[in-house]
């Protein structure tokens, strides 16, 4: 791949269940996985700082592992929105979370990095591209 090509998404696994991550212009993130389906897909917002596009993404990934791990649950007819949404896992299984989300970053950061790299210098220049 050539320095001017830079990926569309990167997949990687996490807990055995591979999972496409693109960019978004929002400044937030998602993941959804419908039911019974083999493909995951996590949305990150590119339209933030380095630091907060890394927050982003640790949000997603620890999200994504506890539901992996039967350890998100949601309240049905509640708000309908994030509100609705609840974790209960005890410190062995907070463990990992952390270890499973940890390695599935350290995957996919160096990919993530040139792709928020090439959507900022598009924002900031689009002209060039």
């Amino acid at each position: 791949m050539s320095k001017k090509q830079v990926p569309k998404h990167v997949v990687a696994h996490l807990n055995g269940v591979p999972i496409k991550i693109k960019l978004t212009k929002y400044n937030g993130g998602s993941f959804e996985r419908p039911n019974g389906s083999l493909h995951t897909l996590m949305e990150i917002g590119a339209d933030c700082s380095w630091k907060h596009f890394i927050g982003t993404l640790t949000h997603e990934a620890m999200e994504a592992a506890a539901y992996l791990l039967d350890l998100r649950f949601s309240r049905d007819g509640y708000a309908n929105d994030t509100s609705d949404t609840f974790f209960y896992w005890n410190h062995e299984e907070f463990t990992r979370i952390c270890n499973q989300a940890g390695s599935f970053m350290a995957d996919v950061i160096p990919t993530l990095a040139k792709m928020y790299n090439a959507w900022q210098a598009k924002k900031n220049n689009p002209s060039t591209y």
